[in-house]
């Protein structure tokens, strides 16, 4: 028995070096994936599920109109193998450096992908035509950058098209049983008008049959003037709106002083979840975030 022990630990030391070479070797290392803004690194998130983990460029409370890429961001940008972002008329900061890499790594536009529904702007500040760059806010939209995400990853990763396959699968579940929750949460408020700072949610707004007076601006890098400041200030009187929906970045001076004296509430949405930790329950929590707020402040106003 002593003479057999021997052996079999001179096997295993002789043996232990190849196993473990061959562990590393076979191991399958996943694609590096790059998401511009959180939302749609959730999506991504949810799709690499056990495989991987996408690499997030606006970080934090950051938002995507005055971003400017870092020395990190270039770095990873370099070495990734999928990036994905929503496309030139939101990330502007992205753009002259996708040119180059365009050429030797899948890049991704949310607003290009099959089926995705682009609303697009009629003037009133922007471009006339300019696609609405907010698709994310559109859970049907969210679920094919999920199919589209699905096909990329397996393209680039073809030993784990399985397990992608089974991650969209459940993201796209999670995405439905969120879209019943939140129409059962607004349907009985969905016929009250509201006005919103910022022209950022028209593709919830469709979804769900909202009923929007109008926006302070269209544009999130151009605060109203004081001329339309009065302007909404008295359409909110005169059509008694009891609920403006402001966003975090505005100031609460003079989001206070657009209600004072009125009889309207304030309520904050925030269409990129920046509060929201990144990963892939960060699109749902956002979602829910933005559902109850509307709801909340339209309960009370009825």
């Amino acid at each position: 028995m002593s003479r057999f022990r021997r052996l079999l630990g001179r096997w295993a030391c002789l043996l232990a070096p190849l196993l473990v070479l061959g562990t590393v070797e076979g191991k399958a290392s996943s694609p590096s994936v790059v998401a511009s803004i959180k939302p749609i690194h959730s999506l991504a998130a949810g799709v690499m599920a056990g495989i991987g983990v996408p690499i997030l460029i606006v970080e934090g409370d950051a938002l995507p109109y005055d971003y400017a890429l870092r020395p990190a961001d270039n770095r990873v940008l370099d070495e990734a193998d999928v990036i994905i972002w929503v496309g030139s008329v939101l990330e502007r900061f992205m753009v002259r450096r996708l040119v180059p890499l365009s050429r030797r790594v899948t890049v991704m536009s949310v607003l290009e992908q099959r089926n995705v529904q682009v609303l697009r702007f009629h003037g009133g500040g922007r471009a006339l035509g300019e696609a609405d760059p907010h698709a994310w806010l559109d859970i049907g939209n969210a679920k094919h950058v999920v199919d589209a995400l699905v096909a990329a990853l397996s393209r680039e990763d073809p030993a784990n098209r399985r397990r992608y396959a089974a991650n969209g699968a459940t993201m796209i579940d999670r995405l439905n049983r969120l879209d019943d929750r939140i129409r059962a949460s607004l349907g009985a408020v969905r016929h009250l008008p509201y006005v919103v700072y910022h022209d950022a949610f028209r593709y919830f707004e469709r979804r769900y049959d909202l009923a929007p007076v109008g926006a302070l601006t269209q544009s999130a890098v151009q605060p109203p003037d004081e001329i339309r400041l009065l302007e909404m200030r008295d359409t909110i009187f005169t059509l008694d709106i009891r609920c403006v929906f402001v966003e975090p970045r505005l100031d609460d001076a003079m989001a206070q002083g657009l209600v004072d004296g009125i009889g309207a509430r304030l309520a904050v949405l925030d269409p990129f979840g920046t509060a929201v930790p990144p990963g892939p329950d960060h699109y749902f929590v956002m979602m829910e975030r933005i559902a109850a707020a509307m709801s909340g402040c339209l309960r009370r106003a009825g």
